[in-house]
């Protein structure tokens, strides 16, 4: 068992199921967008700039609504702005793969 703090608790037993939904989302356009950059479909590209916009929306959404800043642990913060920033990487590298023709 993972240990929590109270905070933690709090923050995953508010989500609904609107909440695990969309994170599923998420992960799911995430995993296929990286499936489509191995196979070199330009597919890729909306999908990582979906999944990009919507993971950013989400956290927003927590951060305003759900008590996330609460419930981050210590360089959580950090952690998330680094993930964000390989996410944008991955997409502009995507993007950029599409303008050269490389993706079909």
């Amino acid at each position: 068992r993972i240990p929590v703090t109270p905070a933690q608790r709090s923050y995953f037993e508010g989500f609904t199921a609107l909440d695990w939904a969309s994170t599923v989302l998420v992960v799911a356009l995430n995993a296929t967008a990286a499936v489509f950059l191995f196979l070199l479909r330009r597919q890729c590209v909306r999908l990582f700039g979906a999944g990009l916009i919507l993971g950013i929306l989400l956290t927003v959404w927590h951060v305003l609504t759900k008590g996330y800043l609460a419930a981050m642990p210590a360089g959580g913060g950090f952690g998330q702005l680094i993930g964000i920033a390989i996410q944008l990487g991955v997409f502009l590298y995507s993007r950029r793969l599409a303008h050269r023709g490389v993706l079909t």
